[in-house]
């Protein structure tokens, strides 16, 4: 007696289809989008002087102005707009944000080339393997490169707004890097190394056929 693999029938290759084209779509619109947006950002920045930077705060909670009252707590973090900075903390804070666009243009891609690679009937080739890589790669160093960037430019911008030799630091000079995206990367790595061996098989099957 031998066991039989069902087939997926008609109407759910035609769904699976649709819904790797609605990724596929969506990882080109992506792309174009956050690269329009983020351009604009920063061509703006550069041109009015006036940066975008978040910072760590250890501001008391304000007061309650409602039924419900707040017994304790405070505002950890500020989205700021800040000018007059000086020209390493400019560069690191734009170098940040050019870090993270190139990081998210290199997923986008990434995705769509796996979905085109679905599309084409061939999921295991050398390109689907290329671009988990790519998409790893991405993940690891430029999420890396990213905050340690911003992270570094909000520093020099908390050292500016405290000024020197202030006995009362307002904004406390922290660095905070994600470990989520580092961690992703590395399994997304792996996965690349899975695809190297699913496209061995299937240049092997090509070959006999």
């Amino acid at each position: 007696m031998h066991a039989s693999t069902k087939q997926p029938s008609r109407a759910e290759q035609r769904a699976n289809k649709a819904l790797v084209w609605v990724v596929f779509v969506g990882a080109i619109v992506s792309a174009f989008a956050t690269l329009a947006m983020a351009t604009v950002a920063i061509v703006r920045q550069l041109t009015t002087g006036e940066y975008d930077v978040s910072l760590n705060a250890e501001t008391p909670a304000p007061a309650s102005f409602g039924s419900a009252t707040i017994n304790e707590g405070t505002l950890s973090a500020a989205q700021l707009t800040v000018s007059d900075l000086t020209p390493g903390a400019s560069a690191l804070l734009i170098g940040g944000q050019v870090a993270f666009l190139l990081t998210a243009l290199s997923i986008a891609v990434a995705v769509a080339v796996l979905c085109w690679g679905n599309l084409k009937g061939k999921p295991f080739t050398r390109g689907a393997s290329r671009s988990f890589a790519l998409l790893g790669a991405a993940l690891l160093i430029g999420s890396l490169l990213s905050q340690a960037l911003t992270g570094f430019g909000g520093w020099l911008v908390a050292e500016q707004l405290n000024g020197v030799g202030e006995s009362n630091q307002y904004w406390p000079l922290s660095l905070n890097i994600s470990a989520l995206p580092i961690v992703a990367g590395f399994v997304v790595m792996v996965i690349a190394l899975s695809f190297e061996v699913g496209e061995r098989m299937q240049r092997d099957t090509d070959g006999l056929v």
